[in-house]
């Protein structure tokens, strides 16, 4: 592994860091940690309340992991269940992008196995699909129900 570095004196900002080679391909240009505002789509829920709604993300180069963490109390209102408020908007290519569920106890209207949740090109929401290609709406009220995720995407 090769590894350079250049320090701004006084400022004690490290810059060209290079991973794996010398070429500008193994420059790291771009990382970034922070929080965002989770939130429920509200075409699938209407008066809806958070008990927990954190949001952390650790962004390198062009991958963004976020983890997901709500609980929520909603009147149904029939719409698609969505995932709202990413940090980045995700690339316009065919590249692989989804999120894995760690939890939920939303089983009301999630309640075919677990959903495929789904990030579209140049969108900063997961869209919950069932394995037969069906979006997953809202068909229940929700009473503290409790969703955690990790979802891994380029921008």
């Amino acid at each position: 592994m090769a590894l350079t570095q250049v320090i701004n004196a006084g400022i004690g900002q490290v810059t060209d860091i290079k991973i794996g080679g010398s070429g500008s391909a193994n420059t790291l240009d771009d990382y970034e940690e922070g929080t965002f505002t989770p939130t429920i789509n509200a075409s699938g829920f209407t008066s809806i309340t958070y008990a927990r709604q954190d949001g952390h993300y650790t962004k390198i180069g062009n991958q963004v992991c976020c983890y997901i963490t709500l609980q929520w109390t909603g009147t149904s209102a029939a719409g698609q269940f969505r995932l709202e408020g990413l940090p980045f908007a995700s690339a316009n290519t065919p590249s692989a992008k989804g999120m894995f569920v760690t939890y939920s106890t939303a089983s009301t209207y999630l309640n075919q196995g677990s959903p495929l949740m789904y990030i579209g090109d140049s969108q900063n929401f997961i869209r919950a699909y069932y394995n037969d290609g069906s979006a997953v709406n809202v068909n229940a009220n929700a009473s503290n129900d409790w969703f955690e995720g990790v979802v891994v995407y380029n921008t």
